[in-house]
């Protein structure tokens, strides 16, 4: 089987980030966590975790973008950790809320479903019947655009729980933007476009309501979308190297037995978890 690896980003989770990581992060090979510019206790939070965790990471940001942005910096440094063979072209790379709405009951067998069917993503679907029916109306709403710009029919183009296959997660990166909460319907848009083989039948179970996006982020959502299909269909990326730069202004933590990719190491070390600013001697 291939290897397990999770991005989960995190904005002032304080609440509920400890117990996601501990519960995630032994289901997982390596964990790379973003701070979203949290207020809260959340950086802490992060840095201990990350400075005890063999095979993790910790990505910084001052201020708050979104989770679309912090999505766009873990899946950059994935990108780099399989550019130097860290982690490899078959891993599968799960996304997860940081809120504690995902359960790790179905992990195992995701990972599962989207390696024997070699799935590029594998993008599951929320049990609605506990949600209100005007986020049912929003999400079908959502998923209908993703399903027509993309030309795959998603039934729930807006759950944050999902499985990439990491040879896919370079090129995907190089047409997404990452605005806000722009990430499910771009990545849902993007994937379609490029004739990814996605699978999005699989049902969970979400333990609680999450009042979520408002209709002003549906309609910026809808808009991403058709401009992510735009860059598809006239071949618009972003380099590699502009990723990097992008990455390399992070404060970014590394566990034990977490080896910064080469591209990073000039600008940012680390010890046990513990940032060194660049230029900063040991």
């Amino acid at each position: 089987m291939p290897r397990k690896i999770a991005i989960v980003p995190a904005y002032n989770e304080a609440k509920h980030l400890r117990g996601v990581l501990e519960t995630f992060g032994s289901r997982m090979d390596l964990v790379i966590a973003v701070n979203d510019g949290s207020r809260d206790a959340t950086p802490a939070i992060m840095a201990q975790w990350v400075a005890a965790q063999p095979r993790s990471y910790a990505i910084d940001n001052a201020a708050n973008a979104g989770k679309a942005s912090a999505l766009r910096d873990g899946f950059s440094l994935a990108a780099l950790l399989l550019q130097e063979r860290i982690i490899d072209a078959d891993d599968l790379l799960f996304t997860f809320d940081a809120d504690g709405q995902h359960t790790v009951d179905s992990i195992d067998h995701l990972a599962e479903m989207a390696h024997r069917d070699r799935l590029d993503m594998l993008l599951t679907r929320r049990d609605f019947s506990h949600y209100p029916g005007f986020k049912k109306l929003g999400n079908w709403g959502l998923s209908l655009g993703a399903s027509i710009l993309g030309g795959y029919r998603y039934q729930d183009v807006e759950c944050g729980l999902r499985v990439i296959r990491m040879e896919r997660v370079a090129e995907l990166l190089s047409y997404y933007t990452g605005h806000k909460y722009s990430c499910e319907q771009e990545l849902g848009v993007i994937a379609a476009r490029l004739g990814y083989r996605i699978d999005n039948s699989y049902l969970v179970e979400v333990p609680y309501y999450r009042t979520g996006t408002k209709v002003p982020d549906g309609v910026v959502n809808l808009s991403l979308g058709v401009l992510a299909c735009a860059r598809v269909l006239l071949g618009l990326r972003t380099s590699q190297e502009g990723l990097t730069r992008r990455l390399s202004r992070k404060r970014i933590l590394a566990g034990p037995d977490s080896p910064l990719p080469a591209a990073l190491r000039s600008v940012s070390s680390t010890v046990r978890g513990a940032a060194v600013p660049a230029g900063t001697t040991q």
